[in-house]
């Protein structure tokens, strides 16, 4: 026999590592997991249908609300508006700006892309350049 032909296999083991090792489900474990999987996700799916229903209920009576009190909203209980004029605003020139930039991205192909930031690059100052390292 072989001095060096004994090879241990598997991980490193550490002293100290008390890592709990990973036991094989049973079949009855599966079939609860998937269960317990199954009612959850029919649960979301009530909790979606149900809210969906309470949004367009509350758009109606928005609407007719709005219509009747003449647009007013303040003391009377109504449905406030979660974003401020701000927030709105702010919304919206970033959603312009996301546009802008999207359709200047479309109009340029990869070349032209790399072609602007090599120019880019040629602008910087020297101190963003690599150093040369070693010999020639």
């Amino acid at each position: 026999m072989d001095d060096y032909s004994f090879r241990p296999g598997g991980s490193l083991k550490l002293k100290g590592d008390k890592k709990k090792k990973k036991r094989s489900r049973t079949e009855q474990e599966r079939a609860s997991a998937t269960e317990e999987a199954q009612r959850a996700a029919r649960a979301a799916d009530n909790s979606d249908r149900a809210r969906a229903a309470r949004s367009a209920s509350h758009e109606e009576d928005d609407k007719s609300g709005s219509a009747a009190e003449g647009g007013s909203e303040g003391a009377s209980g109504g449905v406030k508006k979660t974003k401020t004029a701000a927030e709105e605003k702010f919304d919206k020139i970033q959603e312009e700006r996301r546009r802008e930039r999207a359709k200047k991205k479309a109009l340029m192909s990869h070349k032209d892309r790399v072609a602007e930031f090599n120019a880019s690059l040629d602008r910087l100052s020297e101190h963003h350049d690599m150093p040369r390292i070693g010999p020639g």
